[in-house]
């Protein structure tokens, strides 16, 4: 307690003779942080040396404060929180807290009152060293503003002067010795400092103004590109949308970087690709994150009326501030009995493939994908689903789902900004769906009103079927035994060859035209044959009975029969077939399509 009131009548007698010089070197913060740093070094080694050097004598261990130190030094950083802290407050706080370790150390280990001359001698020197750097701390800084050259002696104070202003006469010999030799070494080695460290902070303050103003605007856009990229399934690149910005408007444009002076350029545009880079990285990698996290979308689901939504995020950049918008992308609706076991549905988001194996189509939306999870991965729907997603797009949209590897058209609904489809009852395993705009398909003005518009609007999606030149399918006309064939083509996938030593032995092969191809394959799978006559007649209607015959063999099921689709036409869509009349009558394009439709969904 004694030595601690000797230091603060030491300090408040100090500042009382020099109030000006120090009010004005307070004013300057690293000035305040060296003082701080001081004084918390000395308290706190002080404290942590008086608890090491108890420990020894207790112990009956030989006094040895340096190797104590040694280990007390290890922590120090992380115990007393000096990154946290400046520069100037750590350079203080590490050089004093050793000082103060010492002499808590050997205060514990011998007693204070033990060595009245030694104690004198280390106080002399702390106070003394203290004093001189605050001294040559302001000078050091002043010379430097008054543009003179380092000289640490021009102003340093005469031992009598600094007896006389602190004192010295009044204590002892051993004090004042101490003090004199302490003030001079520490004000050289602080008035170097401050001249040195006050040309480095003048010098370097803009090109780290610079630096950090770049690093800062370099973030927004990094965030902002890696949105864009994330958004537009491009992989993780900062130096790609780097280039990419630069192409758009180069910095020295950008932020008019060709008013300022060379080295405040060359520190914001590093600053900015510091700011760009990390900001990038970590944003894109965090909406990968946030993805996978928003994908852990499971809902059990039983007979109640039920329904499962993916939430998407998504973040707007308006004038350089990000804004969060959420908004419900897709849902699945589940009527009520659908199914009655207790069952978890998956609605989860995966990036859409680069890839995509219609140069037709437009990607709207990524891929939803629809999982049952149970022990079959499958349910038995007693009702049809109904499947949503957001959209304001045109009339050419389209939902898709993925089959062996391709994107096929299921009929779609657009209505107040949204599309939405049917899953249809039967047996389900989920699927994987998108929306894409189709620019290419050729619309057909017959077939709307026609009873089985659904049906044809979806072949003529998938490229199944087409129009005439005046844009009409004429789909209550007899189908003709070929286009029966190209269609069953295009919707199998027949991998028909130029090899056409089947077709060639019918007397009329000649007159096959588009159909040789298929008919070739057809008859090679024993799916058709020709008449008595050895023609083939290709563009004969077909009958009802020829009809039932090869989709018997297509199939691969003798219990298929025409009666079957018939009597669903007519009470599910109110369409009586002219297979009444008689199996002999001609099979039109429009029950054929809807044979297939039903067969195939």
């Amino acid at each position: 307690m004694k030595k601690i009131s000797v230091i603060l009548i030491a300090i408040c007698i100090f500042n009382f003779m020099l109030g000006s010089v120090n009010s004005a070197y307070a004013n300057t913060k690293d000035e305040e942080d060296r003082i701080e740093g001081y004084e918390d070094g000395m308290k706190w080694g002080e404290l942590a040396g008086y608890i090491a050097g108890e420990k020894d004598r207790v112990n009956s261990r030989r006094s040895n404060w340096e190797q104590a130190y040694k280990e007390e030094a290890k922590d120090i950083v992380k115990e007393y929180n000096l990154d946290k802290q400046s520069y100037a407050y750590r350079s203080k706080f590490r050089e004093r807290f050793e000082e103060g370790f010492k002499i808590g150390y050997l205060d514990a280990y011998r007693g204070y009152a033990s060595d009245n001359k030694a104690s004198a001698t280390i106080i002399g020197e702390e106070m003394g060293r203290y004093f001189g750097e605050l001294l040559g701390a302001n000078h050091g800084r002043n010379d430097y503003y008054n543009n003179l050259k380092s000289d640490w002696k021009r102003n340093l104070p005469t031992e009598t002067n600094i007896i006389d202003e602190y004192k010295l006469r009044n204590d002892t010999k051993e004090y004042s010795d101490a003090f004199l030799k302490a003030f001079k070494i520490g004000y050289e080695e602080e008035y170097l400092y401050s001249y040195r460290i006050t040309n480095y902070e003048i010098q370097s303050a803009p090109n780290q103004a610079a630096l950090n103003l770049g690093k800062e605007e370099g973030q927004v856009a990094g965030e902002a590109y890696a949105m864009m990229d994330y958004i537009q399934g491009k992989s993780n690149n900062w130096l790609r949308s780097f280039n990419e910005l630069e192409l758009q408007n180069s910095l020295l444009n950008r932020y008019e970087l060709f008013r300022e002076e060379l080295q405040y350029k060359v520190g914001f545009i590093n600053g900015f690709k510091d700011g760009f880079q990390s900001a990038y990285t970590a944003y894109y990698q965090g909406f990968n994150a946030e993805v996978g996290e928003r994908n852990i979308n499971y809902k059990i689901m039983s007979m109640h009326e039920d329904m499962i939504e993916f939430e998407d995020r998504m973040v707007h950049f308006i004038h350089g501030e990000e804004n969060v918008e959420k908004n419900i992308t897709a849902q699945l609706y589940v009527p009520a009995g659908t199914f009655y076991t207790e069952t978890y549905v998956a609605l989860q988001k995966e990036e859409m493939s680069s890839a995509i194996n219609n140069e037709t189509l437009i990607p709207v939306t990524k891929i939803y994908d629809m999982k049952v999870i149970n022990n079959v991965n499958s349910l038995q729907l007693r009702k049809p689903l109904t499947l949503t997603f957001k959209y304001y797009g045109s009339y050419r949209g389209g939902i898709y789902q993925l089959i062996d590897s391709k994107w096929r058209y299921v009929y779609s609904e657009i209505e107040d900004g949204v599309i939405k489809t049917e899953i249809p009852s039967g047996f389900y395993n989920g699927g994987r769906y998108a929306v894409f705009i189709d620019e290419d398909y050729v619309e057909l003005m017959d077939i709307h009103t026609h009873w089985a518009n659904r049906e044809l609007y979806t072949f003529l999606r998938r490229g199944y079927i087409q129009g005439d030149k005046d844009k009409k399918y004429n789909p209550d006309q007899s189908m003709t035994r070929g286009e029966l064939l190209l269609l069953l083509s295009k919707i199998q996938g027949w991998n028909t060859s130029n090899d056409t030593r089947n077709a060639d032995k019918f007397e009329d092969f000649n007159n096959f035209g588009i159909y040789t191809k298929t008919i070739d394959y057809a008859v090679s799978k024993g799916y058709i044959d020709g008449y008595d006559d050895k023609s083939f007649k290709p563009n004969n209607p077909i009958t009802y009975i020829e009809l039932e015959e090869i989709m018997k063999k297509i199939l691969d099921n003798d219990n298929f029969a025409w009666e079957t689709i018939a009597e669903k036409m007519l009470y599910e869509r109110y369409a009586r077939s002219n297979s009444r009349l008689g199996k002999d009558k001609f099979a039109t394009k429009g029950e054929v399509v809807y044979m297939l439709h039903e067969l195939i969904k």
